[in-house]
């Protein structure tokens, strides 16, 4: 179209390239042979321009939909014929030497079976499996959190079992440690009490009848401390479980007894 317009061009150049007319056509039709000209090369870029390929997300969901689709067991051989997934894979657009791959990916993603009679290799996929196979996973994992759910459950039943032993243990120990300290201090006021009144006794006439008066106070003050420690003796046994003999013999308690 370009040539004939072209042609046009030049017989009117050549008819009156002077007048006013001949000058607006031949301008009329320089433009019109310039557009389409830049429209034709145009158009065979876009035309030759390299199609885009198929990225690996599309090679896996085109080759799994062949599977779905046709519902059919395939080979991979060339050999094969109808059942050559390649030869119906490139007619989804994936060449025939990135099926492998793809078809690698798939079973390792348990999207495809695989198995083997012979010496021959089918590979197979339905629409249903793929369901069937989430659910499986799906009540697979709910099993797993029930149990660990059930795991926890106990470990926080130990927890706070364990948290409230110890507060008891703990209150226990400063009750014991507080009484084992009372009790070793009355023993010791109670020693010295009774040193004290053994030492007046063996005091000369004179020093007992100048003393005599404190005799009274004194017994009872070691009589009273006697009575404490048997209050707490008991209270360490009946607490404690605590073997009486056995706090006797921590505390020398063996020959305490009353002052007459």
């Amino acid at each position: 179209m370009q040539y004939r317009a072209f042609n046009d061009l030049k017989s009117l150049h050549h008819a009156n390239a002077t007048s006013p007319q001949a000058r607006r056509d031949v301008c009329c039709i320089a433009f019109h042979s310039a557009f389409i000209a830049v429209f034709s090369l145009a158009r065979s870029a876009f035309c030759q321009a390299p199609k885009k390929g198929v990225s690996k997300d599309e090679k896996r969901q085109r080759l799994l939909a062949i599977f779905h689709d046709t519902r059919d067991v395939f080979v991979l051989n060339p050999k094969g014929g109808s059942k050559n997934i390649q030869k119906l894979a490139a007619a989804k657009g994936i060449i025939s030497n990135a099926v492998p791959d793809v078809l690698k990916e798939l079973i390792g993603d348990d999207l495809v079976n695989e198995g083997k009679v012979g010496i021959s290799t089918f590979y197979w996929a339905f629409p249903g499996e793929v369901r069937a196979k989430k659910l499986a996973e799906i009540r697979k994992i709910q099993t797993s959190v029930d149990s660990q759910r059930g795991v926890h459950q106990d470990l926080q039943r130990r927890w706070e079992q364990a948290m409230r032993e110890a507060a008891t243990d703990e209150t226990e120990a400063a009750e014991l440690a507080e009484a084992l300290a009372s009790m070793t201090e009355m023993r010791d006021r109670l020693k010295q009490t009774k040193l004290e009144v053994e030492r007046m006794r063996k005091a000369g006439a004179a020093d007992l009848a100048a003393r005599r008066k404190d005799i009274p106070v004194l017994r009872e003050a070691a009589n009273r401390w006697t009575d404490n420690l048997f209050v707490i003796k008991k209270h360490m046994v009946d607490k404690f479980n605590m073997d009486p003999k056995q706090v006797d013999k921590e505390f020398d308690l063996g020959e305490i007894d009353y002052v007459d």
